[in-house]
């Protein structure tokens, strides 16, 4: 196995498969690390006419691990990009750059896969920037190990349930940062789950609803919620992707007896189930894909992902491997001076 050699100082790329601590045991405080919010960057769309990019919503990386290849993935909201791709508008990337304090915009090629239900808000590009010396600095869930499986990854008490706290990070348009992206971290709970669809401008479809005020540019962001492993140690497993809110309009009226009508926050978001990103990622497309690829002399030439050890689970790499990768780079869940500065 080859593994990706001459890290500089600022160079962060992440293929990382691991459980993401919040909370290991002894800790008394939960952390979110810097690796969780190096999975999420900022989308724009290129208005070429002003040459302007204005910001439309948030994405953020997975990857998959099958055989001896790491594919990774950017997730969004299909209603963040597919009205700006029907104008004619290029939808772009806003990341870290790697090797610079400096934030910089990457084109993305219109193959956005959506779901085969046009209701499930959700749209999947197969992230092509992964050769040798990638430019910017991103890393990727790794989704296997991080989607929320009630069954293999069991929440406090059992399962997910009303009042179960969760959080997502994302864009926040009124401060994006200059030199580098800053995704906010907002936390709410679980409002209600339910078997019935609810009504979406895309149509019926089943989501989670939760009390967090989401806004414009949080849709498409991930949402997390702190999960238990069996050896105590507290862990994100990813719940969903925010999709939207409810507004509430309410009307005012002025001196001359003519309203305004003015819109406030029902206080309720929803997300789109996790598991509903699995029905992209195995479906017809993306699997042909994966399958040509996995040959191909451009996978051969990438870095495998290193993995945590926990007791119990087995590592990806051997023992010697494992270390030889830390010694080359800085563990992804330790807090580095050079982070977002």
């Amino acid at each position: 196995m080859e593994i990706k050699k001459n890290y500089s100082k600022f160079e962060k790329w992440y293929p990382y498969s691991g459980l993401i601590y919040l909370k290991k045991q002894g800790e008394e405080k939960m952390r979110i690390p810097k690796l969780l919010k190096q999975t999420v960057i900022f989308l724009y769309k290129y208005i070429e006419e002003s040459n302007e990019y204005h910001a439309l919503g948030t994405g953020f990386f997975i990857g998959l691990i099958e055989e001896d290849s790491f594919f990774p993935y950017l997730v969004t909201c299909k209603h963040v990009i597919k009205d700006s791709i029907d104008d004619g508008h290029t939808i772009h990337g806003r990341f870290n750059i790697a090797e610079e304090m400096d934030v910089g915009f990457e084109p993305f090629p219109n193959e956005w896969v959506y779901h085969d239900d046009p209701a499930i808000d959700l749209a999947i590009l197969s992230w092509p920037k992964t050769g040798e010396n990638p430019p910017y600095r991103w890393g990727a869930l790794p989704f296997n190990d991080a989607i929320y499986r009630p069954i293999d990854v069991p929440i406090m008490d059992g399962g997910v349930v009303e009042g179960d706290e969760v959080f997502f990070v994302g864009l926040f348009t009124q401060f994006t940062g200059i030199k580098r992206n800053y995704p906010i971290v907002r936390f709410g709970k679980v409002a209600l789950l339910t078997d019935e669809l609810i009504h979406t401008e895309l149509g019926l479809s089943k989501n989670i609803l939760i009390e967090c005020q989401a806004y414009p540019g949080n849709s498409g962001s991930p949402l997390f919620i702190p999960t238990k492993t069996k050896n105590g140690e507290i862990v994100a497993s990813l719940l969903g992707v925010i999709a939207g809110y409810w507004p509430d309009t309410q009307e005012i009226y002025v001196e001359d007896e003519k309203s305004l009508k003015v819109f406030s926050h029902f206080g309720i978001s929803m997300a789109v189930p996790a598991p509903k990103i699995s029905d992209i990622l195995y479906g017809k497309e993306f699997m042909k894909q994966r399958e040509e690829k996995k040959n191909s002399a451009r996978m051969k030439r990438m870095p495998m992902p290193a993995k945590n050890e926990l007791k119990g689970i087995n590592a990806e790499m051997s023992k010697e491997e494992f270390l030889n990768v830390l010694k080359m780079a800085s563990s992804p869940n330790d807090e580095s001076p050079d982070d977002d500065k």
